[in-house]
C-alpha cells in the first residue's frame, strides 16, 4: 500500500509542477516481519522560483538590539585576533551546542556570519557552501565552533 501511495503522490506532483521532472529517489530497505521491500524515496524536486531573501521577507527597516551589540562586541574581542582567510569562494562550517532541543538550526548562522566577516574582513556573499551541525549540551555549556576553507566546486 505504501507504494501505491508513492506512485500517486509522484503522479500529483507532476501534475502540480509539469515543468519540474520529479527525480528519481535512491533506494532504502524497510523491513516488516520477515518480509524485506525496497521503496524509492524522492530526493529533493528542482522548483524554478527564486529564493525569497530575509531582506523581503520583513516589512520596514530592521534594527540592532542591544543585545546583539553586546554579543558583537564581545565576539570580536574574543575570536581570534588573526585566522588564514583562504582564496574565494568559500564554504564555511558552524557546529553549535544548544542547550534547549527547541531551538532551531539556522537561527545563530545569519548574526555569526555577519560578525566573522566583519571581524576578518571577508565579504559573505563569497560564501557558496554552508555546513551546520548541532548537539545539545548542558545549560551554560553553550558553544559554536566554526571553519571557513576554500570551497571546490
Amino acid at each position: 500500500m505504501k507504494i501505491l501511495n508513492y506512485y500517486y503522490f509522484q503522479i500529483v506532483i507532476n501534475l502540480l509542477f509539469p515543468a519540474v521532472p520529479f527525480p528519481r529517489g535512491r533506494a532504502t530497505k524497510s523491513r516488516r516481519g520477515s518480509e524485506i521491500s525496497y521503496l524509492k524515496l524522492p530526493t529533493m524536486p528542482l522548483l524554478n522560483e527564486k529564493p525569497l531573501s530575509v531582506n523581503d521577507a520583513w516589512k520596514g527597516k530592521r534594527y540592532k538590539t542591544d543585545e546583539y551589540k553586546a554579543y558583537q562586541t564581545k565576539l570580536l574581542w574574543l575570536l581570534p585576533h588573526k585566522i588564514i582567510i583562504p582564496d574565494p569562494p568559500f564554504e564555511i562550517y558552524f557546529k553549535f551546542g544548544f542547550s534547549s532541543s527547541l531551538s532551531d538550526w539556522d537561527n545563530p548562522v545569519k548574526p555569526l556570519q555577519d560578525i566573522l566577516s566583519k571581524k576578518y574582513g571577508f565579504n559573505d556573499k563569497l560564501i557558496r557552501c554552508g555546513v551546520v551541525d548541532t548537539e545539545i549540551v548542558e545549560k551554560g555549556k553553550e558553544y559554536f565552533e566554526f571553519e571557513l576553507k576554500n570551497f571546490k566546486s
